[in-house]
């Protein structure tokens, strides 16, 4: 009896990322190559989100006081942060520089842009500008990171 061999190979990541390429072959048919893209919409698989990573620093003694106002973080802050598309916040410290390492995925730029005009963050800012270095409109002083490796 002929056993029919079936691979389905997921491409890595960067296929994955613009909607799930799939290629399967059949060895012992025909040979064929069939390839589809799933529609995000309609196959359940959640559009691809842009990870970020950028780094903000505290000021000296502020790191008790900064986790505390974290845990007690405003539920408009959190809100808008989800209506804004932002997933899989984190943020991350070295204690010996201070340096506040925050890695986030979002649906996209222009969203994650917006936070910016959102009252919530400003108010939120406001509230941080003692314990953390900050820009004249009360913005933290914040560098984007840039990805040099990814192990999916």
């Amino acid at each position: 009896m002929a056993r029919r061999l079936h691979y389905i190979f997921e491409l890595c990541w960067f296929f994955g990322h613009f909607g799930g390429w799939i290629i399967a072959m059949d060895s012992l048919s025909d040979n064929s190559k069939k390839a589809s893209r799933p529609n995000p919409e309609t196959s359940g698989n959640p559009p691809a989100r842009i990870r970020k990573a950028i780094a903000w620093s505290l000021y000296p003694g502020m790191l008790r006081e900064f986790e505390q106002r974290c845990r007690a973080m405003w539920p408009e802050v959190i809100e808008t942060l989800r209506s804004h598309g932002v997933h899989n916040y984190s943020i991350f410290l070295q204690p010996e520089t201070r340096i506040l390492f925050v890695y986030l995925e979002i649906d996209d730029e222009i969203r994650w842009q917006a936070i910016a005009r959102a009252s919530a963050f400003q108010l939120w800012w406001h509230h941080m500008a003692d314990i953390v270095p900050t820009n004249p409109d009360l913005t933290p002083i914040v560098r984007d990171l840039k990805e040099v490796f990814h192990l999916q």
